[in-house]
């Protein structure tokens, strides 16, 4: 966890991650990996009532001990951020990463959602209604994308 140097009303200070950006290391090998570290560190947000607003692998940095097989994700940007108790603010979330995960990841995309979303659901304790309320976000745009 990274230390808060200095805080005010509108910013926040902290150390520098020296990591990259999960965009630039997830692949066909560590997708498992990468996928259970990123649906626990969602788990631990939405847990806290914190939505961040723009779940892209370019806003997540992967930082890791090659020593002692030690890797953090660590989310940045949270420009986009609010705290939220709602069903719907927490699927929205999961959507985004999705559709992130489909522009930038498609050849690994079945695979690591299913990742996220089981880990997610052992990890976040009011997975199921967020899933289920997925599942209803999806289908409205599907069919707002057909007409």
């Amino acid at each position: 966890m990274p230390n808060i140097l200095e805080e005010s009303e509108f910013s926040l200070k902290m150390d520098f991650i020296d990591g990259r950006k999960v965009k630039d290391v997830l692949n066909e090998k560590n997708y498992k990996y990468i996928g259970e570290k990123i649906a626990i560190e969602i788990s631990k947000m939405h847990n806290n009532d914190i939505v961040h607003g723009d779940l892209t692998t370019s806003n997540m940095i992967f930082k890791g001990n090659e020593k002692n097989n030690e890797h953090h994700i660590y989310f940045i940007d949270f420009g986009l951020g609010f705290h939220s108790n709602k069903v719907e603010d927490k699927a929205i979330d999961l959507y985004l990463l999705h559709e992130a995960l489909e522009s930038t990841h498609f050849n690994i995309l079945d695979s690591i959602w299913a990742i996220i979303l089981k880990t997610y659901e052992k990890n976040y304790t009011n997975a199921e209604k967020v899933i289920k309320t997925l599942s209803s976000i999806e289908m409205r745009r599907r069919y707002t994308k057909k007409h």
